[in-house]
């Protein structure tokens, strides 16, 4: 694989996720993604392209709402649903801790 450039300000891995999607991007498709890729900006830049994400996303991202960063455990199966304008977050306890 080539070195993929970057826009200034621009992780590596909203980079990498823009230049694979490339071929993919203005036909409705949807993106599958684990934490270390998910990203409400990179979620938003897809989206004007026509694409969606779907993904896991890390506790220490700084756009997840309070709500879902309280210390209060779900209980089992238990989920907790946020949206705001185009997008929706989901917490759902599927295992005991």
């Amino acid at each position: 694989m080539s070195r993929i450039p970057r826009v200034l300000g621009q992780s590596q891995g909203h980079a990498v996720v823009m230049e694979l999607t490339l071929p993919h991007q203005n036909k409705g498709r949807n993106v599958t993604m684990d934490n270390f890729f998910s990203d409400a900006d990179l979620a938003d830049k897809l989206l004007q392209r026509k694409t969606t994400i779907f993904g896991t996303v890390r506790r220490n991202k700084c756009f997840l709402p309070n709500e879902f960063l309280a210390k209060k455990k779900l209980k089992l199966n238990d989920s907790l649903f946020g949206f705001s304008d185009n997008k929706c977050i989901l917490s759902y306890q599927w295992h005991k801790n």
